[in-house]
């Protein structure tokens, strides 16, 4: 997977503090995305908002438009599609959450085991249609214990205007004269751990980013495992050496599969607007005949089934 922060200081170092117990009994999760000015995120905004496919545009002649659209159903080109703009559609892309969820959720997810969850629960979609991903999304993952070790866990998203992690004044830092500041926290993407005994959060904002403790006076204490360690390869090379037979990627399918099914769930909430169970073993949806169909898909249209014929 192209989550190229898995191969970085940033994990080492997500590692670090997990094996020194500053990442220790993490039973909650906010995870945050704000956007900022792109074309690939033009529905975030309200003027530029659609309830409807666009019309046909004429194709240009370096686009093999059939090609593009692969097994999924062809609509009339518009450039509204492509270049760069197709995550903003359910038919084409997987909005926000599909893109910048792997680089914000793919650390705690490896490391801390969680799986896929039993529940995904719609929290607040606004402006809500069934063509283009919401201006605000917010919803909920639960996860259960994962052996003796990791409680369950409650993992909250949010994209969106004026999306940014509020942090309870008892995680402030301090000035010299006794005051608390709130911590600047102005990442694009980033997530907020909450340790069970409350003693502190941990932060991280996405990507390679290494991680730090709140309030940042507490990485006095696990200093030993706060600096990111130097790492040699990059995540391309990484995949390049795997392929050559020395050593292991570290984003390899086993990881990046089941991630990329959390955020296949994660969508099929934000696309129907609606909660649902989910049995993490038998990977189905419990309940709701709609969500299945939606994680389940159409069949590959005319001149593509061939290509999605399961191999025994």
């Amino acid at each position: 997977m192209g989550n190229q922060g898995h191969t970085s200081g940033g994990a080492r170092q997500f590692q670090q503090l997990l094996k020194g117990g500053a990442i220790k009994n993490i039973n909650k999760i906010e995870a945050f995305f704000k956007p900022f000015k792109h074309p690939g995120i033009w529905f975030y905004e309200k003027g530029q908002r659609i309830e409807k496919y666009p019309t046909a545009d004429k194709i240009p002649s370096t686009l093999n438009w059939d090609l593009w659209c692969g097994p999924a159903e062809m609509k009339p080109f518009n450039s509204l599609y492509h270049p760069q703009t197709w995550r903003a559609f359910f038919l084409y892309g997987c909005g926000i959450f599909g893109d910048w969820g792997a680089h914000i959720l793919d650390f705690p997810h490896d490391y801390l085991k969680l799986g896929l969850p039993t529940r995904v629960e719609k929290l607040e979609m606004l402006d809500h249609n069934k063509i283009i991903f919401p201006r605000l999304s917010k919803l909920s993952m639960q996860f259960p214990k994962r052996g003796n070790n990791l409680p369950a866990v409650d993992l909250t998203w949010t994209d969106g205007y004026g999306t940014k992690p509020v942090v309870d004044e008892q995680y402030w830092d301090k000035n010299e004269d006794g005051t608390s500041v709130h911590p600047n926290l102005n990442d694009t993407g980033s997530t907020l751990l909450h340790r069970k005994d409350g003693k502190f959060l941990i932060y991280r904002a996405s990507h390679a980013k290494p991680s730090s403790l709140l309030p940042r006076m507490t990485m006095r204490e696990y200093e030993a495992y706060v600096k990111p360690p130097r790492v040699t390869h990059n995540h391309q090379e990484s995949f390049v050496q795997a392929c050559l037979g020395n050593g292991k990627t570290t984003s390899p399918f086993s990881i990046s599969g089941e991630l990329t099914q959390l955020l296949h769930l994660g969508v099929t909430c934000q696309y129907l607007n609606e909660s649902f169970d989910f049995d993490r073993k038998r990977k189905r949806v419990r309940g709701n005949a709609r969500a299945q169909a939606v994680l389940d898909g159409p069949e590959p249209r005319k001149g593509w089934i061939e290509y999605y014929k399961p191999i025994v």
